[in-house]
């Protein structure tokens, strides 16, 4: 993936909206980076931009995808609860299986970050492609 260049100011709004815990936490940091780089590459493809073609005034809108992306899907560390990385559950012999880190990533990797709340806003910085 191409570098954006403002992806720094972005990760430092970012961690505003975390915890201490988090933002002392590789695994975090790193889920975070991931985030944010699946976010900019989504609103690219949307607005059929490059990635550094990205205007300035969407920073916010990605910033806020990126928050809105790790709240709802309880990335970070500190929103886990002992269940959340629970694939099942076998009731005889109990027996508990959970997600890996790569299973997680697996469906960041898959997912649409962009949602319906923020098409209007990326609609007005799409770009025609006529290829």
């Amino acid at each position: 993936m191409q570098d954006f260049n403002r992806k720094s100011v972005i990760k430092n709004n970012i961690l505003l909206f975390i915890t201490d815990d988090d933002r002392n936490n590789s695994n975090a940091l790193n889920i975070i980076d991931f985030t944010i780089n699946k976010v900019i590459q989504d609103v690219a493809n949307f607005c059929n931009l490059k990635i550094n073609e990205i205007p300035e005034e969407l920073d916010g809108t990605i910033t806020s995808l990126t928050n809105q992306y790790i709240d709802t899907h309880k990335l970070l560390p500190s929103q886990k609860s002992d269940y959340d990385e629970l694939q099942s559950l076998t009731e005889g012999d109990v027996s508990w299986s959970f997600k890996s880190t790569g299973q997680v990533y697996q469906e960041l990797q898959l997912v649409n970050t962009i949602t319906d709340d923020y098409v209007d806003i990326l609609v007005n910085f799409r770009k025609l492609n006529f290829d």
